[in-house]
């Protein structure tokens, strides 16, 4: 391992587990129960208290989102339990990568409905949930619905849950470190600071946490230069990519361009951005 991104990593309080996700060999596994860090307040946990889809309170669930049951939930694999770390990532990333290309879909669909028209009422709602706060459009609506980089998503998968081990995966199906602020409607954290009122928000299924995850990037405010960086591609005829897309997310993590290059290294090593997410993320537009 080398100094830089050790350092990285005690900056971080990521788990060890981070560690080899970087070089590929270290086979030392997931040590700590969390593998989230737990900075002062950051948008991206704030953003847990509000939108539609990570609230306790199922009322506030639209119902088109998170509402079907997912059989895939039934086969999560046992991360913690598989040594190996080439076959744990691979593992990783089988699992995952269908979640993603089917969510995806669904926000591909939902496009295609907000450009042939929907009703005042459903394109109210949408934009409520996605916070378009200027005129409701469907150009306003269209700039937040949009498809994010499969390389992207599970890069932030991988290391906001040490490849599925942390405590907070394994029983919240969090893996993507998103907080709530209702009693009762997740984990509270060990390192919690007190007086804090937050929790770790609990999921049904990895599924539903991979849908809040995506609402939040494309609705939260603290995310709009992601969202600027996916528009900007689409306007010079680029290809969305997640190397490019997760320089947006300073907002995201504590530890600001140490959080963005450990990203990229997880893409970069794994090779996420391979020609199907091209071919998949240029069908945005």
């Amino acid at each position: 391992m080398n100094k830089s991104v050790t350092a990285t990593l005690i900056i971080a309080g990521v788990a060890i587990a981070t560690a080899y996700t970087l070089n590929g060999t270290n086979t030392t596994p997931e040590t700590s129960p969390e593998a989230t860090s737990t900075p002062a307040e950051t948008p991206r946990q704030a953003a847990t208290s509000t939108e539609g889809g990570t609230q306790a309170d199922s009322s506030s669930t639209p119902s088109d989102v998170f509402s079907d049951h997912d059989l895939h939930a039934a086969h999560i694999p046992d991360f913690a339990s598989i040594r190996d770390v080439k076959t744990k990532k691979q593992t990783f990333f089988d699992y995952f990568e269908p979640i993603v290309e089917a969510e995806n879909d669904r926000i591909l669909a939902l496009r295609d409905d907000i450009e042939r028209g929907l009703p005042d009422n459903r394109m109210s709602e949408l934009c409520t949930r996605y916070r378009v706060n200027d005129e409701c459009t469907p150009e306003a609506l269209l700039y937040k619905v949009d498809i994010i980089p499969t390389s992207m998503v599970l890069a932030q998968a991988a290391v906001e849950s040490a490849w599925g081990t942390s405590r907070f995966a394994q029983q919240a199906n969090n893996y993507f470190g998103q907080w709530c602020f209702t009693e009762g409607c997740g984990i509270v954290p060990s390192r919690r600071s007190s007086g804090a009122a937050h929790e770790v928000k609990m999921f049904d299924s990895p599924k539903q946490a991979v849908q809040a995850y995506f609402l939040n990037i494309n609705s939260h405010p603290a995310y709009e230069p992601a969202r600027e960086i996916r528009a900007s591609a689409y306007e010079n005829d680029h290809v969305v990519v997640g190397s490019d897309m997760v320089g947006g997310l300073l907002s995201y993590s504590g530890i600001g361009e140490h959080y963005i290059e450990e990203l990229r290294s997880i893409i970069r090593v794994n090779h996420l951005e391979e020609p199907n997410e091209v071919a998949q993320n240029s069908g945005g537009h």
